[in-house]
């Protein structure tokens, strides 16, 4: 699961400025192991944050334009 959002800053035609992209990161793991002949499993959850930063570069047709 993964839960967030950002901020798009438009700098000129096509191309836009991203300061900030915070995402929370839900994953479930689960391990499958060995025990004497049988097998054993273990289940648990791993919480992460993501941040991201960058330009990002639009192609093709833009919403909001008629051309």
């Amino acid at each position: 699961m993964a839960l967030g959002g950002g901020l798009d800053i438009e700098l000129g035609h096509g191309v836009s400025l991203l300061p900030v992209q915070a995402e929370y990161l839900l994953r479930r793991v689960v391990e499958v192991l060995p025990n004497n002949g049988s097998f054993f499993s273990s289940v648990y959850c791993a919480n992460t944050f993501r941040y991201s930063a960058g330009i990002v570069f639009h192609f093709g047709r833009h919403l909001g334009t008629d051309k």
